[in-house]
């Protein structure tokens, strides 16, 4: 039983110190461990800046879509003006003398 105790012991401490690594002797893997954890973090990093990408096209999507709408409103309102009755009425209402020509227009020579 002492002899587990002390093996304990002696693990414990040696995960309390960072000693753990070297005794299990994988110093002699130290360039993979480094390569392993760069392409793990290059992983993450390209992750992340495909969701801020993505995150950015959703948004632009929801621009452009409230952009269609206000131009369909506005070619609504367009083709409402379009109408000569109601831009005579919108010119009465104005106080304005202008209206329809009497007669053709004369053409110069």
């Amino acid at each position: 039983m002492g002899k587990v105790l002390k093996t304990l012991k002696n693990i414990f401490s040696a995960i309390l110190s960072g000693e753990v690594l070297l005794r299990l002797h994988f110093d002699r893997f130290l360039p993979h461990i480094i390569y392993l954890f760069f392409l793990m973090w290059l992983s993450i990093y390209l992750s992340l800046m495909m969701d801020t990408t993505m995150l950015e096209v959703r948004k632009t999507r929801e621009t452009v879509e409230s952009m269609r709408i206000f131009h369909a409103q506005k070619t609504n309102e367009l083709a409402e003006y379009g109408s000569i009755s109601k831009i005579q009425e919108m010119l009465k209402q104005s106080g304005s003398e202008v209206g329809m020509p009497q007669k053709p227009a004369d053409r110069l020579e």
